[in-house]
């Protein structure tokens, strides 16, 4: 069986952006791998930040925040569509051109499908979105466990 682990431009569901084709994907998930430690710190200071917000808005009145929560959630909304599109017509050609087995089970070696470039993007994009905590600490509205447990295991 012939296997097409690339999806050639003119097979993709949406064709290849500039930014996917040329992004050194290489370089950037050699450094996410040397430098994964410091997700450990920042995890920590993320914990120490939200405890000291909340200990700060104790005794002050709960900000309105009401439209930089509207643009926030759109963005990562709009950002999240985006990353679904791309990786899902990959995804889906392979299903397509592969199979199920091989676009399930195989180890991917190559880094020339936009795949990767939006997979490390999604990655990067968990130091960001642990911004979301602060709305709710600044809005002075219940700060789950979950919230911030998941915020932290989703960052390490």
């Amino acid at each position: 069986m012939e296997v097409n682990s690339s999806v050639p431009d003119s097979a993709q569901l949406l064709p290849l952006t500039h930014f996917e084709k040329e992004f050194p994907i290489r370089p950037w998930i050699a450094q996410m791998q040397d430098i994964w430690p410091a997700s450990i710190l920042v995890s920590v200071l993320y914990y120490i930040v939200i405890s000291y917000g909340q200990h700060y808005m104790k005794n002050r009145p709960a900000m309105d925040l009401r439209m930089p929560l509207i643009i926030w959630s759109g963005s990562l909304a709009l950002f999240s569509v985006i990353g679904s599109l791309r990786v899902s017509t990959v995804l889906l050609s392979s299903l397509f051109n592969n199979g199920w087995l091989f676009t399930v089970c195989s180890v991917r070696e190559r880094f020339d499908n936009p795949t990767w470039v939006w997979l490390y993007v999604f990655v990067v994009s968990k130091l960001p979105e642990l911004g979301d905590t602060i709305f709710i600490v600044l809005r002075k509205t219940k700060l789950p466990f979950l919230h911030w447990y998941h915020h932290i295991t989703d960052f390490i």
